[in-house]
């Protein structure tokens, strides 16, 4: 990751209130144990992660922190026996953590190197459809 991208990162983190703040640091130290090779980037105001395409994300609100995957649905169904991916959308899902606490550590693990495995294998979910075969 460059130092500018890493700052943007830092200075978010800097925004938030202690216990998200402690989410976010969490998922950051555990996206970069489970996949070192994403690239950390802040795009549409969160921090991002990247190889061939977004891969996954964090975005601190009030009551909870979202950690998501572009490629939600896709991971949900290869990786999430105990569906705590979330959401409705066609693509996207993601995890609502409220505690520190509540971050199961292999488990979150687990989804990153699926949409990783994801990613690698049909490349871009952001543009249009995927041509390579999973």
């Amino acid at each position: 990751m460059d130092k500018e991208s890493r700052k943007k990162v830092d200075d978010y983190v800097a925004t938030l209130e202690p216990a998200q703040a402690g989410i976010v640091v969490k998922i950051r130290d555990l996206i970069r144990e489970a996949s070192p090779e994403l690239r950390e980037v802040f795009k549409w105001g969160q921090p991002v992660w990247e190889l061939a395409g977004p891969v996954c994300y964090v975005k601190a609100f009030r009551a909870s922190t979202n950690f998501g995957f572009w490629r939600g649905v896709e991971v949900a169904e290869r990786a999430d026996p105990e569906r705590v991916l979330i959401g409705d959308g066609v693509k996207m899902r993601h995890l609502k953590i409220t505690r520190v606490d509540d971050i199961q550590v292999d488990e979150v693990k687990r989804l990153i190197r699926t949409a990783v495995e994801l990613n690698r294998a049909l490349g871009d979910s952001t543009k249009g459809e995927a041509t390579r075969a999973y």
